[in-house]
């Protein structure tokens, strides 16, 4: 893909060599890289706001059209960064860097070798089965990030990448809201995927919104041979996720992980469980039967009835399978790399703006 704003290929930025240019949006530029000193492809996205700057017809200088607009959309890109940088989760695309120059700043992050979403749920391979565990994984990852008052606000099919070994990662950040700092929103989203609140600026936005555009993803991508195979419930919580009505949607993903039916391997489990119990009490059973009649004998230990009766093992029963419940992952605290104009993201939420994200997901004032 070429833009006419991209960095030409075989630009050096950092340590890291243009390849490749991936996708343009609104606040910035994305390119598949070379970091020439670790010897790895990285993404790189650039800090580049259409309408507020523009770039030399040769070189990669950016110049702002608005010095102050401007400014404040590269303190909110370092910001957003340090943040990301700071979330530690299988799920969720890793940072590696960050780093000015140029008149911008630029996001290292990991790349993801896999495909997205949309490919892998229309792979033969694919059953529900896959599909099913993937989606219990991307709650997992949303619940992570609600409950560090994350909102991503673009989740889509292209914004999830499956790894080759199945492990979806949630990518591009560039939407995500940090906290509750405004009362009102800008309006962003893909349409056909963004719930509908994400496009009014007093859109009531909160992790129901992230959870309503992840069961689009899935009611749109679902086979018709996954479909057969799934159970009602499962299909039945989708589209209450995605309601128009907010008051009729999940508010939290963890409410959405208990809402959805036992999958086979849970049942496998506890079959195995039971039938291993009772495999071990009768092994056990057996030694004591062909030990006792030894110990009995005149040649050996004192008679029997000097000696305590040998009590039989008696198989415990199994413990209750606890409910399936869902802790969110402490981020690391990380340190942040020296960019002047960036300053650390301490708290997640800053208290100073008035505003909460509660463990429900629902948008409030502090008081």
């Amino acid at each position: 893909m070429n833009t006419n704003s991209s960095l030409p290929l075989g630009t050096i930025i950092g340590n890291c060599k243009i390849q490749e240019t991936l996708g343009q949006g609104g606040g910035g530029i994305s390119y598949l890289a070379f970091d020439q000193s670790l010897e790895r492809a990285v993404v790189i996205k650039e800090h580049y706001p259409m309408g507020l700057c523009h770039r030399a017809e040769s070189g990669a200088e950016v110049s702002p059209t608005d010095k102050k607009l401007y400014a404040q959309s590269l303190a909110t890109f370092c910001k957003e960064a340090r943040l990301l940088a700071q979330l530690n989760h299988p799920n969720i695309v890793r940072v590696y860097d960050i780093f000015e120059g140029a008149g911008t700043a630029y996001l290292v992050m990991e790349y993801i070798n896999g495909v997205n979403l949309r490919d892998f749920m229309q792979q033969d391979s694919t059953d529900f089965t896959a599909a099913s565990h993937t989606l219990t994984q991307l709650l997992h990852t949303l619940h992570y990030l609600h409950g560090n008052s994350v909102l991503h606000r673009d989740i889509k099919p292209g914004n999830i990448i499956i790894r080759n070994n199945g492990v979806p990662v949630i990518i591009d950040f560039g939407s995500a809201h940090i906290g509750t700092a405004n009362h009102t929103l800008t309006p962003v989203g893909s349409p056909g995927y963004a719930a509908p609140e994400q496009f009014s600026p007093h859109g009531r936005v909160g992790a129901w919104s992230d959870l309503y555009a992840l069961a689009q993803c899935f009611l749109h991508l679902l086979t018709t041979q996954q479909k057969k195979k799934a159970p009602h419930q499962f299909i039945k919580t989708l589209h209450k996720a995605a309601a128009p009505a907010i008051e009729n949607r999940y508010k939290t993903a963890d409410e959405w992980l208990q809402s959805l039916p036992s999958g086979h391997a849970q049942r496998t489990f506890s079959l195995f469980f039971f039938a291993g119990t009772a495999i071990i009490a009768t092994i056990l059973g057996l030694l004591i039967f062909i030990i006792r009649p030894a110990e009995s004998s005149p040649a050996q230990q004192p008679p029997l009835q000097q000696q305590p009766d040998a009590q039989p093992a008696t198989p415990q029963p199994p413990p209750e399978q606890a409910k399936k419940t869902v802790t969110p992952v402490t981020s690391p605290q990380a340190t942040p790399s020296a960019i002047p104009f960036c300053t650390p993201l301490r708290p997640l939420v800053p208290k100073e703006s008035g505003m909460q994200l509660t463990k429900d997901g629902i948008i409030t004032t502090i008081k």
